[in-house]
């Protein structure tokens, strides 16, 4: 690559305030301000003001017709790419365009005055293919299991070419490359069917060995996940791994019939390519479950339950010996909850409650189901099942309200707040690239601004992580769930073209629609942004029906102006009295 360049120039931004009304009554009195207050978040966020172009970050070789350049420039002075001026830039100099490209080898330059940038980039006629040096994807990835008798592919990715070979169950079997013709050293597909022995008893769960032998050179690799055999005749249990765990209602995923919760037990019936069918219906990924080897039973029986009402909500304690799949319809005048082979539960009493004016437990000689009569269409603002010593506890919230404070309307609401990615996780890159701040850090900063609002209304806030680290999925959930949180909200910034703009919300649960078309219209209210709609989608963080639960995109960074706007104090004062306002709106029309 050749360039003259100017003397790199990193900058932080402190931007002028750019007040929205609707919060800031209750925020401060009438005169003061308080946006440094807010946006003390203690989060740098950076870009470089260096001509560079950043995307693609060297010379590259494609079969695509055109191509999207990304880069930084000094803000103050003209920028040319290939001798068209680029118009499109954000305040602080990053910059998108796409161009066209040739057959061949294409010369992209970007100048400002002395100073440029350049890298080529050749098209050719032949899609590209991804090399390999090493196997990846070898099976199992996860925890799985079969039947003696049943047919199993070991499989895995190693360079077209090499030789590849398994150790498995004292047995060495090789593979074959799935497409013969395809060009030495790329990725390719390499398996084998194979026969599972018949066994009289379980085998131990291993790893499976895979050899490589590729110009010479052999390596050897172990499986990630671990694999056992069962006898002909013996059932096999599961168990979720993660706080929410889809269960499809079928083995393509095209549906959702449920969502179980970590520990949940079944019985697998059949599997087929990495999916389990469950007793209770439906289909479950190898990658959110466990088998389950030992004297466990999928049948729950009942055999005591007991009721524990706190000033937060209600739980129905069912002492058994399984903790079954479930269920829940929300409906305006009930909640109903599908018990999944569970028998002998007793009526349950729900005198003294202030959610629910009645029950009723029907069982029909596999699964039991628990319909809670409403006191009314607001008297429940959350539920969810969890699994404690033995009991399923089935929790139900009662709807929180705001505060007779005006200074501090927020006083005894829980907010969870969650940054999204983080650590090793950039999340998307923005304009910049690796040049500047990217999604990860966006989030941060954005949503240690509204923490500091919602605190300064009254409100507790729990938070998924305040510094660069990596934070599990299930650790953001439990988050919320474990502190009985009244809302649930992840901050993300969004990625696509370089002109798509402004902001989105998603939620999974019916509840959270409310929240989410609250908050979508705060966002409007209190900031410059296009509203792109509210979206139900069944994102990770989303699945938590314990309250109402959203996922906010804040700003396309892939767009240079919405990127460098989302650099400024400014964006993050305004994001934060959006979900101020989003919070208070909705508590407000709801015990209207």
């Amino acid at each position: 690559m050749q360039m003259k360049l100017k003397k790199s120039l990193a900058i932080l931004w402190t931007m002028s305030v750019i007040t929205s009304s609707s919060v800031l009554a209750y925020a401060f009195p009438k005169g003061e301000n308080d946006f440094e207050k807010i946006t003390d978040t203690g989060v740098s966020l950076h870009i470089s003001q260096k001509l560079n172009i950043t995307q693609p970050s060297d010379n590259i070789t494609t079969s695509a017709s055109s191509y999207l350049i990304t880069g930084t420039s000094n803000p103050n002075l003209p920028l040319y790419l290939n001798g068209t001026e680029v118009t499109k830039r954000g305040r602080f100099g990053s910059f998108a365009m796409t161009v066209n490209l040739a057959e061949g080898k294409n010369t992209i330059t970007v100048t400002q005055g002395e100073n440029s940038d350049r890298v080529y980039i050749t098209r050719t006629n032949n899609p590209g293919y991804t090399s390999a040096t090493a196997i990846t994807n070898a099976f199992p990835i996860y925890d799985t299991f079969a039947h003696g008798g049943e047919e199993v592919t070991l499989k895995c990715v190693a360079p077209a070419g090499s030789r590849v070979y398994a150790d498995f169950m004292g047995k060495r079997f090789e593979l074959k490359q799935n497409v013969p013709s395809a060009s030495k050293g790329i990725a390719a597909n390499f398996s084998i069917k194979i026969i599972i022995p018949k066994v009289s008893e379980f085998t131990e769960p291993v790893k499976i060995t895979y050899t490589l032998n590729n110009d010479g050179n052999t390596s050897v690799y172990e499986s990630e996940g671990t694999f056992f055999a069962a006898p002909q005749n013996e059932k096999v249990l599961i168990q979720a791994t993660e706080v929410a765990t889809p269960v499809y209602t079928d083995k393509n995923g095209s549906y959702i019939k449920t969502i179980v919760t970590r520990s949940t037990v079944d019985k697998v019936i059949e599997q087929d390519d990495g999916m389990y069918k469950l007793a209770m219906g439906g289909w479950v990924s190898s990658r959110h479950v466990k088998p389950l080897l030992g004297n466990y039973s999928h049948i729950n029986t009942v055999t005591d339950i007991s009721r524990d009402f706190d000033y937060l909500g209600e739980s129905y304690l069912l002492k058994g010996n399984s903790y079954p799949p479930y269920e829940f319809i929300n409906e305006n005048e009930y909640l109903k909850v599908i018990l999944y082979n569970t028998k002998n539960v007793p009526e349950i009493s729900v005198q003294d409650s202030e959610i629910f004016s009645d029950s009723q437990v029907s069982y029909d000689g596999v699964n039991t189901t628990i319909t809670f009569y409403k006191k009314n269409s607001k008297s429940l603002w959350g539920y969810g099942i969890e699994y404690k010593e033995g009991k399923t506890v089935i929790y139900c919230k009662k709807p929180p309200v705001l505060s007779s404070n005006p200074q501090k309307p927020l006083e005894g609401i829980v907010v969870t707040l969650d940054p999204g990615h983080g650590g090793k996780d950039p999340g998307a890159l923005g304009t910049a690239q690796l040049t500047g701040s990217n999604e990860k850090d966006f989030t941060l900063a954005t949503s240690m601004a509204v923490k500091n609002r919602l605190e300064d209304l009254g409100a507790q806030v729990i938070m998924t992580r305040t510094d660069d680290s990596h934070v599990s999925f299930n650790e953001r959930m439990d988050a919320a769930i474990k502190n009985r949180a009244d809302f649930f909200i992840s901050i993300h910034y969004n990625s696509g073209t370089p002109t798509a703009s402004g902001s989105e919300v998603y939620y999974y649960y019916g509840p959270s629609a409310k929240f989410a078309r609250s908050t979508a219209a705060a966002m409007t209210a209190n900031t410059s942004k296009n509203n792109r709609g509210v979206f139900g989608k069944a994102f990770r963080v989303v699945l938590n029906p314990f309250c109402p639960s959203i996922l906010t995109e804040v700003e396309f960074i892939s767009n240079p102006v919405g990127y460098d706007d989302s650099l400024t104090k400014t964006n993050h004062y305004n994001v934060a009295n959006a979900m101020a306002d989003s919070i208070i709106n909705l508590l407000t029309e709801y015990n209207s």
